[in-house]
């Protein structure tokens, strides 16, 4: 499995800090020291000295058509930083606390697809994919959720890469 851990200038970093500062807000967040792909400790320090450093801001997002780019494409977007993903909310997504690859069941894709036929509105909720892999032969992203760390494992999950859809990529300047 790949996992980008996104650290700060002047720091070291873990994987959940990682994922609570990629949670990018209105006062934008503490420029990037680099990418790499294995954990390392976070320090008091970096912690205390977050907010003073440079601020970087979100400025645009770039849609990423998951139909015409690679696999290999859109996995080098989610190691330079994590990205905006979208996922029907299905009922067995919303009891997700498992650590293995969360698939949807075919009675609630068809119970979703009836909804969309019938021009009601189905529930859709939007995640950040932090990383990506393969388990038991399927493919998956490693998603942040915001609902906690009751749900999935830690508010991680493994999603099946099908399922998730309006791929977004953040422009920061």
């Amino acid at each position: 499995m790949v996992v980008p851990n996104l650290c700060f200038e002047n720091s070291d970093c873990n994987m959940l800090e990682m994922a609570q500062r990629c949670d990018l807000q209105v006062n934008g967040m503490g420029k990037l020291k680099k990418v790499f792909l294995s954990n390392a400790e976070s320090s008091d320090l970096a912690k205390k000295n977050f907010f003073k450093k440079e601020m970087l801001k979100i400025t645009d997002y770039q849609l990423l058509d998951i139909d015409m780019l690679s696999k290999k494409e859109i996995e080098e977007y989610i190691k330079t930083q994590p990205i905006t993903c979208t996922i029907d909310l299905y009922p067995s997504f919303r009891r997700h606390t498992e650590q293995g690859v969360y698939m949807d069941t075919e009675k609630e894709v068809e119970r979703f697809q009836k909804l969309f036929d019938e021009g009601k509105n189905n529930t859709a909720h939007a995640m950040l994919i932090v990383g990506y892999g393969m388990e038991n032969g399927e493919e998956f992203f490693l998603v942040q959720n915001s609902w906690g760390t009751k749900w999935g494992y830690y508010g991680f999950a493994k999603i099946k890469r099908s399922l998730l859809y309006y791929l977004q990529y953040p422009l920061i300047h």
